[in-house]
């Protein structure tokens, strides 16, 4: 038998991609600590996680018997749970607007003191974004694209906002993150379930349509499709059985929605139209439409074709594709942008844009025509979508509010406009490496 060796180039490729890797693991660790630095400091100066108060409260109902959709009776509980009622927009109408599932999650924590579990699911959202981080910064180390990683590690540092507002859609992108580079990385699919279905039971709108990509993502990934709706299932049906067994919730249903059309429908804090300031920070398309219109059909129809169309694209190529690194990477980029774009989504659910990271180092990697257009809305992504940034340029009510459509759209509501403009990229990348695809079959 003859000895084979390692040829020299080769080890070269190797120790060089080592060390990029290693040299990004660095980089990235770095701004992780100081995402959850600035965003300890932070919390503890504004907000106190003010958006984690409301669920937990809820689902200190679900335990107590009390209604989990009256702001009344969520802020008795809050209080008796040792919380401090220094915020009067926690418990406003119209504030509670998690399903029974996702506080059937939550039920542990408040099950015990709010300091204590306020103290956990801050260090919990710490440590699970940074694994989230890191775990991106993995998947674009293979490609060697500097730029990309100085791209993610700016968009990591300037997500402070997760840890100020304690917002559950943190758990959920983390999980989504971490379940999906378990798949890429072909390691223990019985942790891509578990992850999926946390995150689709406490955020169903971030990660439905990611979690469905599963069925198109080739046999192993379809059985953990089918694991995760199953599960996904069995916690539905047990947080909504418990919630309607208590004589105060059994109507719960209706008292959901009412609270949802009463916080996004007219004369809501999110009401899309040009009218209201706080629509910049809203990342749905309905903030497009909003701007030039104030009926909500016009505005939600307008979202709704607007996603319909972007998937119908998406999905074509996704179908023909054969199943490889480089298509799952785009097509969950494209995913990922199109996710936030039908339905309510803030600007901290951006943060499911860690998403397209991998895609874009991919594409520089391979020194794709469209590596540069890639990296440029990367960076323009990790600005635009900064919160410190936009809240400098959304702290002006009155200069919004006195702003012409136009004017409204392109300067105070970059949120949807760029995510539009990922998602049109994505989209239409991966329907170019279809169509490259087809050229050399044929």
């Amino acid at each position: 038998m003859i000895a084979t060796t390692t040829s020299e180039p080769d080890l070269q490729m190797k120790s060089g991609t080592r060390l990029f890797r290693a040299t990004a693991f660095t980089f990235m660790l770095l701004c992780c600590l100081l995402f959850v630095a600035r965003g300890y400091h932070d919390e503890r100066l504004a907000d106190h996680q003010r958006d984690f108060k409301q669920p937990f409260s809820s689902a200190r109902c679900l335990l107590t018997g009390c209604n989990p959709y009256s702001e009344t009776d969520t802020r008795i509980a809050y209080l008796r749970a040792g919380g401090i009622n220094d915020d009067p927009i926690v418990f406003a109408p119209y504030s509670a607007l998690y399903p029974p599932f996702s506080l059937a999650l939550l039920a542990p924590l408040a099950a015990i003191p709010y300091p204590v579990a306020q103290a956990l699911w801050l260090w919990g959202c710490a440590g699970l974004f940074s694994v989230a981080c890191l775990l991106t910064a993995d998947l674009c180390g293979r490609f060697h694209s500097g730029s990309t990683v100085l791209c993610l590690g700016f968009f990591v540092v300037t997500s402070t906002i997760l840890l100020m507002e304690g917002q559950v859609s943190t758990v959920a992108i983390s999980l989504l993150v971490i379940g999906l580079w378990c798949f890429l990385r072909g390691r223990q699919p019985w942790l891509t379930t578990l992850c999926f279905t946390v995150a689709l039971a406490l955020k169903p709108h971030d990660a439905l349509l990611l979690v469905l990509y599963f069925g198109f993502a080739g046999p192993r990934a379809r059985v953990i499709l089918r694991r995760t709706l199953v599960l996904t299932g069995l916690v539905v049906v047990a947080g909504c059985t418990w919630c309607s067994v208590h004589a105060s919730s059994r109507f719960w249903m209706h008292d959901l929605l009412r609270n949802l059309y009463g916080n996004s429908g007219p004369g809501g804090v999110n009401e899309p139209v040009q009218a209201n300031p706080q629509a910049g920070y809203l990342v749905s398309a309905q903030a497009i439409f909003g701007t030039f219109s104030s009926h909500p059909l016009v505005y939600h129809t307008g979202a709704y074709l607007l996603t319909a169309g972007l998937l119908a694209l998406w999905l074509q190529p996704v179908l023909a594709l054969r199943g490889s690194l480089h298509k799952h990477l785009l097509a969950i980029a494209g995913l990922a942008c199109i996710t936030l774009l039908p339905v309510y989504h803030r600007q901290y659910d951006t943060r499911l844009l860690l998403l397209i990271f991998p895609a874009v180092a991919m594409l520089v990697g391979t020194r794709h025509r469209f590596a540069t257009m890639a990296v440029t809305l990367a960076a323009a992504a990790g600005v635009l979508t900064a919160y410190p940034l936009l809240r400098r340029v959304l702290d002006h009510p009155a200069r919004v509010e006195a702003a012409g459509r136009l004017q409204t759209l392109l300067l105070y509501r970059p949120l949807p406009l760029v995510t539009l403009a990922l998602a049109l990229f994505f989209v239409f990348t991966l329907r170019a490496f279809w169509h490259a695809e087809q050229a050399q079959q044929g």
